[in-house]
């Protein structure tokens, strides 16, 4: 009778356990399943308005400055999305969509936009917040002169890494606003802290260059490759009507 009363409460413990993995594991497989999920179906969606907007051309150089500020607004119609664009580091492999929004539902999804700082594109400090265990996971294997792109309905802007730094989470003045044209990329620090972190890791980066979406790229020398004369296609290597080589 006492070895029965013994070990009753060591398997309720073990029970008790092993129903609190299970349900954290679910909890983390749910999680990672609806990330997946919402950044497909955003990518999607962004893919569509691009080719969409191959329709009216490249945005004139002119105007280029105001790219940032029209790209979020290509997206007010749809209020189950708020999408700025998409970022990636070729070198890290990292590809991801931005929402606007710097809050946990945000961040549980996408990476986040921060309200109030510039947007892609426009002069003045474009700030982009991110999980360090979801898309920003391998923010420790950056490098300086790492390139980083960001790309709106507009046009793809290309940022180099100038600097790394760590600052207390009271420390706004990384989201003070810039002459030039800046990236700011903020996640938790140290990057394997157990529970919520107690720092916040910077990456400072700067605009190199601009320009028009892959797919506008793709539109519009399609279009001029039509456009051209018969001559001038066949100086440019088309087979004008001839028997293609074998």
């Amino acid at each position: 009778m006492t070895v029965r009363v013994m070990l009753a409460p060591r398997r309720l413990i073990r029970t008790i356990l092993m129903l609190t993995g299970f349900a954290c594991l679910s909890y983390y497989g749910w999680s990672v399943l609806d990330q997946t999920f919402q950044q497909a179906r955003e990518s999607r969606v962004f893919d569509q308005a691009r080719k969409r907007a191959q329709t009216k051309g490249p945005t004139p150089s002119r105007s280029r400055l105001g790219q940032g500020q029209r790209a979020s607004s290509d997206f007010s119609s749809r209020p189950a999305l708020s999408t700025i664009g998409r970022i990636s580091v070729p070198r890290l492999h990292l590809r991801a969509m931005v929402d606007e929004g710097d809050d946990e539902a945000t961040l549980s999804h996408a990476v986040g936009h921060v309200p109030g700082t510039a947007l892609p594109g426009a002069v003045g400090n474009v700030a982009m917040a991110g999980h360090r265990d979801s898309f920003f996971s391998d923010f420790g294997a950056l490098r300086r002169n790492d390139e980083i792109d960001v790309e709106t309905l507009h046009g793809i802007f290309r940022y180099r890494v100038d600097e790394f730094s760590v600052v207390d989470p009271a420390n706004t003045s990384v989201l003070a606003p810039t002459r030039g044209k800046t990236l700011t990329l903020i996640t938790c620090f140290p990057f394997h802290y157990i529970g919520p972190a107690p720092r916040r890791f910077i990456v400072r980066a700067t605009q190199i260059s601009e320009g028009p979406s892959r797919n506008v790229r793709k539109s519009v020398a399609s279009r001029a490759a039509h456009s051209r004369p018969e001559s001038a296609r066949c100086l440019h290597g088309d087979t004008c009507g001839a028997a293609a080589p074998r």
